[in-house]
């Protein structure tokens, strides 16, 4: 089933979005609930909210919400924004539309799969259960 561009939808344990060129990329909570947990609990980046979402990501995924700040810190924009990225990039620089490839697209940006960078940050999403 195709799904109007930029539509997600809450299903089950998952986040399905559609990029708008008849594929549907599927955002898993877990990983949203990971991305809240691994970045209150770090420091010291020019990010902010509860995916620490930089200036740069927040452009990426098509400004949502009033500014770069006021939606990093609330957390409906915030996951619009990580749903957003994901289906923006999923599979455009041949990353997969698996959990891995998401986590590592999120920490290390669009060719985030191909850095070995995002090894260590995709083996700590894994251990939550993704």
């Amino acid at each position: 089933m195709k799904l109007p561009a930029a539509l997600c939808i809450v299903a089950s344990a998952a986040v399905l979005c559609s990029s708008g060129y008849g594929e549907t990329v599927e955002v898993k909570e877990t990983i949203l609930r990971f991305y809240e947990y691994e970045f209150n609990n770090t420091s010291g980046s020019l990010s902010c909210g509860y995916f620490q979402i930089k200036l740069g990501y927040w452009t990426d995924c098509g400004k949502p919400g009033p500014d770069w700040k006021t939606c990093a810190n609330n957390m409906q924009c915030a996951s619009k924004c990580v749903q957003n990225y994901m289906v923006r990039y999923a599979r455009h620089y041949g990353c997969p539309a698996t959990c891995e490839g998401y986590a590592r697209e999120h920490n290390g940006g669009p060719r985030g799969c191909k850095n070995p960078n995002t090894i260590p940050y995709w083996k700590r999403v894994q251990k939550q259960g993704c």
